[in-house]
Parts: C-alpha cells; sequence; structure tokens
C-alpha cells in the first residue's frame, strides 16, 4: 500500500510540473515564451552590423604610432640596481583596412634574441580600445583594453598577465602609450597588483631615419 501511496504522489508531482511547463496556472512561463518568440524571431540587420565594422576616428587616431622606430628599453630588474637599457627595432604597420595596427618588435634582452608581436585596435562596440601581445619568451597571450585621455596623447590600458617567476596567475598589470611629438612616443609599463604603480619597464620609440609618418 505504502508503494501505491509514493507512485501516486510521484504522478501528482510531475502532473504538476507537466502542468507548469505548458503554461497552465503559471503566468510567468506565458511570458517568458512570448519573449522567446520575440527575440528569436528577430531579423539581423547587417547594416549595424557593417556599421558597427566601420573605423573611425579612434582608428585614424591609430595611425600615428604607424611606422618604423628605434626603441630604447629601461627595464628595472631590481628595486636597489641600475636599470637594464636594452635597443631595438619597431615596425608598425596599418592591417586590415585600417581597423587594426600591428607592430612586430625586435630587440636582445640578456643576451637573447626577443621578438615580439602586438595587434591593436578599437572595438566599436565596447567603446575601448583593445591590444593583444604575443612574443618568443612566452607561451601566452596577453590582452588589455583601455581609453585615451581628454588631451589625446595618452593611452592608458589595463589587463592581467601570468608572472612565472612568483607563480602569479592573472596579475593586474596597466601601461601607458605617451605621444611626446609626431616622431616620439613612450610606452611605460606597471605593476598594480599591491596597490601603488609600480615601474616595470619603459620604451621609448624614436622615428627611424627615413620612416614616413603613417607610412
Amino acid at each position: 500500500m505504502k508503494q501505491v501511496l509514493t507512485a501516486c504522489a510521484a504522478i501528482a508531482a510531475a502532473g504538476c510540473l507537466l502542468g507548469f511547463a505548458d503554461g497552465h496556472g503559471h503566468d510567468g512561463h506565458g511570458a517568458g515564451k512570448k519573449f522567446a518568440d520575440s527575440f528569436h524571431g528577430q531579423i539581423p540587420d547587417m547594416n549595424v552590423w557593417m556599421e558597427a565594422g566601420q573605423p573611425g576616428l579612434a582608428h585614424e587616431f591609430l595611425k600615428v604610432f604607424v611606422g618604423t622606430w628605434d626603441t630604447e628599453m629601461k627595464m628595472q630588474m631590481a628595486p636597489d640596481a641600475p636599470p637594464v637599457v636594452t635597443s631595438g627595432r619597431s615596425v608598425v604597420r596599418s592591417i586590415m583596412d585600417g581597423r587594426f595596427i600591428q607592430e612586430d618588435y625586435t630587440s636582445d634582452f640578456m643576451g637573447q634574441p626577443f621578438q615580439g608581436m602586438s595587434i591593436t585596435g578599437y572595438d566599436n562596440n565596447k567603446k575601448q580600445f583593445v591590444a593583444t601581445w604575443i612574443d618568443n619568451f612566452s607561451t601566452g597571450v596577453y590582452t588589455m583594453y583601455g581609453s585615451i585621455n581628454p588631451e589625446g596623447n595618452m593611452m592608458t590600458m589595463v589587463g592581467n598577465m601570468d608572472e612565472p617567476m612568483t607563480g602569479e596567475v592573472g596579475k593586474a598589470v596597466l601601461s601607458t602609450h605617451e605621444i611626446i611629438d609626431e616622431d616620439t612616443h613612450r610606452m611605460r609599463s606597471y605593476d598594480v597588483l599591491y596597490g601603488e604603480k609600480k615601474l616595470q619597464f619603459e620604451i621609448t620609440y624614436r622615428r627611424a631615419e627615413g620612416s614616413n609618418r603613417g607610412e
């Protein structure tokens, strides 16, 4: 008898659930179904998509970084030690019909050849500058987001990186890109994980001889 009652209770419970599932006795489901039908019934407007993909003033601004640059990097390896100074070369070109810029960076670091590549753009949907970085010293992909100051001469980016030496994963970092003039700009990278930002390194870019602006 007990088993029969248990089975009846289970059937009744299932019936209640089915009643809710088909919308009987529960107005919330009916509203949800109407919303789902409306959402999935929308016809994509390709004009909106195409407009969102057009380069604008922000992409025009990025062309200030285009060219061939002689670089000088200063890295602070220890608080009480002088910075390590290395020279290099950066070649920046416009890609994807002006939507992005690509930097190819080469130098020597501690006696080893160093190669890095970045892609920087402006995401019209996010209303933010976006950048990625990879190099031959790491297997990670470094991603940053940021904006420009009201004066139009400083781009600030924030992101996360993994630090193999300390085991930190997703460490917050900040970088600034200051336009000193049309032929000089400076990038600084800061560690911001522990409150006060701490300068890790800086790279000064000087336009190489024979490199045209916005080439």
